[in-house]
């Protein structure tokens, strides 16, 4: 259950942003989003887009239906909530500049 939220000051590397924070129960550190992250240089994105044919061109994919609520949405797509909620520690990822980003699609029909 959420408690209310609150706006603090914060920075990292002399970078500065008024972050809103949700307030609620929970054992474990707070969490940034993206957006906060990017502003705070917490993270990079880099991208890359390519011109090609469209995935799955003859494909005809059936109308997905709507999500109803939380249990519904983790039920469909247990794969991606698997391990969520036990960050543990701090880490540190170093990407090599040098090798272009790999992207993964999924087929949007199955």
């Amino acid at each position: 259950m959420q408690h209310g939220k609150c706006q603090i000051d914060c920075d990292f590397n002399s970078r500065k942003s008024v972050v809103t924070f949700f307030v609620k129960e929970a054992d474990g550190p707070a969490i940034n989003g993206l957006p906060t992250s990017l502003e705070l240089n917490l993270v990079t994105l880099n991208c890359s887009v390519q011109q090609g044919s469209p995935l799955n061109a003859n494909c005809t994919c059936e109308q997905v239906t709507p999500i109803k609520d939380k249990d519904e949405l983790v039920k469909r797509y247990l794969d991606c909530f698997n391990g969520v909620g036990r960050f543990q520690g701090q880490y540190h990822i170093t990407v090599d500049p040098s090798v272009p980003p790999v992207v993964h699609v999924k087929d949007a029909c199955h």
